[in-house]
């Protein structure tokens, strides 16, 4: 355990699992990973970051049956013991298995590849079974489904991780994420992973968003870092488990120890979503995320933008 002293507000900041002499991702090895990148990641990067136009040939010029039956025949190629859990679930709710891991959703969130949404539906029932356990994993994602026992966590802790109730303006979803609802002495890890999961999965139904992809946004104090906590949140928004991708994280209303924290949270993540996450420290959440297209239609009140969010209103719209 390590801590951090906010000396503004008087507070302790615990940080779990993070010390002084963890791995740290430099500004320079930061600089040296872009100066690497190919013209075409370079490209790449740029159309996720910003949300500039990316070319889709419409759907039915996609051949979608046959590219569904490709990701059907490379699920049965694979041996069984990787897709343990898929097989499983095929025996135990083949129902559930088409309906919320239809091919064609997968197939949306990477570029109709279908090699790559075979490998997704695998991990997403991977991820489904490590964090709802066997006996809710094969329940249909909904509150009275899977997530009927954890009424307790969903009250209090909704507005955790929400959508926001406009898209951005290249039509991506906005993910807001409030840090200073995170907390595990309270809840426990599993109780908001699960929480966490269920509102991804169920903010990721619609195409646009398996075609187009979300963004995030975090903001807020941070009393706790769970190095655990995230890592498996990780895994969960860009773990390559979910129908979709997200193009960007942005982080705004740092706390003082994201100084010290962020470096050593980059470092966790994979080369590419190091070069797409961001800290803004400028006065403004809304003038820092406009040239990224997010504004303030998808920003709630308490970071500068136009709506409240009203837990129990958006609770009610959950399936």
């Amino acid at each position: 355990l390590s801590f951090k002293i906010n000396k503004n507000r008087k507070t302790r900041t615990m940080v779990s699992g993070v010390s002084f002499t963890s791995p740290r991702y430099t500004a320079e090895q930061e600089r040296a990973d872009r100066s690497a990148l190919t013209l075409k990641e370079k490209t790449m990067l740029e159309a996720e970051v910003f949300g500039m136009d990316r070319i889709h040939l419409p759907e039915g010029e996609l051949h979608l049956e046959e590219l569904s039956y490709q990701v059907e025949t490379i699920l049965e190629e694979t041996p069984v013991e990787e897709k343990r859990v898929l097989e499983q679930a095929v025996k135990i709710c083949p129902e559930l298995v088409r309906e919320e891991t239809d091919a064609v959703k997968f197939l949306r969130s990477v570029d109709y590849d279908p090699a790559r949404a075979a490998q997704r539906i695998i991990h997403f029932w991977e991820a489904r079974l490590d964090f709802f356990g066997e006996e809710r994993a094969f329940l249909p994602m909904t509150l009275e489904g899977a997530m009927a026992d954890d009424l307790e966590v969903l009250k209090g802790g909704f507005g955790m991780t929400y959508e926001a109730p406009k898209r951005d303006l290249k039509g991506r979803k906005v993910m807001l994420v409030d840090r200073s609802l995170i907390d595990t002495k309270k809840y426990g890890r599993d109780p908001l992973l699960r929480l966490i999961f269920y509102t991804a999965f169920n903010a990721v139904r619609d195409p646009q968003t398996q075609i187009q992809g979300t963004v995030g946004v975090i903001f807020n104090d941070m009393r706790t870092f769970d190095r655990i906590l995230f890592k498996k949140w990780q895994r969960i928004v860009s773990g390559g488990c979910l129908p979709t991708q997200v193009r960007a994280f942005h982080s705004v209303r740092n706390p003082p120890m994201m100084e010290f924290l962020l470096p050593v949270l980059k470092w966790f993540l994979g080369r590419y979503d190091r070069l797409k996450t961001f800290v803004h420290n400028g006065t403004s959440v809304v003038v820092d995320l406009a040239p990224y297209g997010i504004t303030c239609e998808s920003l709630p009140m308490c970071i500068g933008g136009d709506f409240i969010f009203v837990e129990s209103e958006y609770l009610a719209n959950m399936p």
